[in-house]
């Protein structure tokens, strides 16, 4: 009799290990799914902030490009005015040996060593003559490849070309992951997507326009001219000072001048002038004559010399150009791409349907001195002279909720 107990009490406890199971494969489930959609949420997070820092990246790194090939072509126009300087100054020495000749060349041994002297300088000078051509059309011809170059440059800055790359960089994670698409947002708060719009709807006007291009002179108000005269250095009594010295007797005065100026604001032409002047004094004051002379022009050798064609700079009436650009990305995916396994009869609703997986991302492309006050003791404001273009991700203020 109790064995027969024993046997109808079998297999009781059965239905409990069954639901047990079932709860327990349902917890599984759901714990993948969540998985899943945590992985893709932080995959479309990571989506963004990459995409943000690769446009940039592209953007510092075209700006950067616009600086040094601003900084190469002040080097050129200015190491044109140097080379000017040369060939009028050799012209004035060959000019004073013969001037020298004719005063003393009747004196033994003196006359001999200024015509040795006077050969050497028609030599220099004839080389001079046979190169100057060359040398200033092919400084001329590389300024307007780097003026070309930055056309270019500016050309990849439009807002379609950055949105390609970041496109490009979010679908390297996941290819079904979107960038500033308006209609990934109509799942979001109406305070949220409004932000959102406006910020893209902003940088799509502001990328293509943060820089223009400028004709040096009344375009740019002196601007590149003044920092021309900038950058001569040491140079500054050599190319733009009076490369000169005076001796002042009694009755008589010895002075020797020379410079090399612009001829005009926009930077077309360099003049070299050097000049030797004798005086003497008379009843009625000093009779000055020119003993020797040296003159040379950029455009005596080359006709259509520019020096520094037209340039990029950021917009004067930028009012963000000094804290920099702002890269807005907004990245979703639709929670119908995510893999999930939809054994049980739950079915998302379709608010959970419209509201995609969404992640936002911003990059600020700033102008950042490697060492403050680097180069000079005043705060340098951004500008496309020096190439400090930096991107990096920023905490940008956003609305509640999002």
């Amino acid at each position: 009799m109790r064995i027969s107990s024993l046997v109808r009490n079998r297999g009781q406890v059965l239905p409990i290990a069954v639901v047990g199971l079932m709860i327990g494969c349902t917890v599984l489930l759901l714990m993948y799914n969540s998985g899943q959609k945590i992985t893709d949420k932080t995959v479309v997070a990571n989506a963004a902030d990459a995409s943000a820092y690769s446009a940039g990246i592209w953007t510092a790194r075209h700006l950067n490009f616009m600086a040094y090939t601003n900084r190469a072509m002040i080097a050129n126009h200015v190491g044109t005015g140097h080379f000017i300087s040369y060939v009028g100054w050799i012209r004035y020495i060959e000019n004073s040996l013969d001037s020298l000749e004719k005063i003393a060349g009747w004196i033994p041994y003196v006359g001999a060593a200024i015509r040795v002297a006077e050969t050497y300088a028609e030599r220099l000078a004839d080389i001079n003559e046979e190169t100057a051509p060359i040398v200033t059309q092919g400084i001329d011809l590389l300024n307007g490849i780097y003026s070309a170059a930055q056309v270019e440059a500016q050309a990849g800055l439009t807002y379609f070309r950055l949105n390609k790359i970041m496109e490009e960089t979010a679908r390297v994670y996941d290819p079904d992951i979107r960038v500033n698409e308006i209609s990934g947002m109509s799942g979001l708060p109406m305070t949220v997507r409004a932000t959102l719009t406006a910020r893209i709807a902003a940088q799509r006007a502001q990328i293509p326009t943060f820089v223009e291009s400028f004709e040096p002179g009344s375009d740019d108000e002196g601007e590149i001219s003044a920092l021309v005269m900038r950058s001569y250095g040491s140079s500054q009594r050599w190319i733009a000072g009076n490369r000169g010295w005076k001796e002042n007797f009694l009755v008589v005065k010895i002075h020797k001048t020379g410079s090399t100026t612009h001829t005009d604001d926009e930077l077309t032409d360099w003049e070299s002038t050097d000049r030797l002047s004798f005086a003497t004094l008379e009843w009625d004051g000093w009779d000055w004559s020119t003993l020797a002379k040296g003159k040379a022009t950029a455009r005596e050798f080359h006709d259509d010399y520019r020096g520094i064609r037209r340039y990029y700079n950021l917009r004067e009436d930028d009012p963000g150009k000094d804290e920099g650009l702002y890269i807005t990305v907004y990245a979703t995916k639709r929670q119908e791409q995510t893999r999930t396994e939809n054994l049980l009869p739950l079915s998302r609703t379709d608010e959970q349907a419209a509201s995609p997986l969404n992640a936002s991302s911003t990059a600020l492309v700033a102008f950042t001195q490697p060492i403050k006050n680097f180069g000079t003791s005043r705060e340098e404001y951004g500008s496309l002279y020096n190439p400090f273009w930096e991107p990096r991700l920023v905490n940008r203020p956003n609305v509640a909720g999002f």
